[in-house]
């Protein structure tokens, strides 16, 4: 697998593929990941449901008094993942006194694609 590694601060974007002409079963792998707070454990089975938010109190201090979103965006972004024969995971290490989780704390999400070598092609035809 090759990989391109960008830091931007708090969060990293890599992404890396397989050789489609000495694998049979190619893709292409885009992680990102961060430095936050993380997500608790009891909340990651939940984050890709529609209008599933996790508790404000979590976010940012400056976000608190504002709306933190609609609980839409991750599952719209499965939806897309999906509709490619792809998939989407998230590994996190919560900061919080519950948590069993041990490590750097932050969340990462990886983006797992096909690719199809016979037609040079990135993404499925939809």
């Amino acid at each position: 697998m090759q990989h391109v590694k960008r830091d931007l601060r708090a969060l990293s974007v890599s992404v890396g593929h397989s050789d489609p002409f000495r694998n049979r079963h190619a893709y292409l792998q885009v992680k990102v990941k961060d430095t936050g707070v993380g997500i608790p454990e009891s909340d990651l089975s939940h984050i890709f449901d529609r209008f599933y938010r996790v508790d404000p109190s979590r976010s940012h201090p400056q976000q608190t008094s504002t709306s933190t979103g609609s609980g839409l965006g991750l599952a719209i972004a499965k939806a897309i993942v999906e509709s490619h024969h792809g998939q989407i995971t998230v590994d996190s290490v919560c900061d919080c006194p519950h948590s069993s989780a041990k490590g750097d704390r932050g969340t990462t999400f990886t983006v797992t694609l096909p690719i199809n070598p016979l037609r040079s092609e990135i993404f499925p035809t939809i």
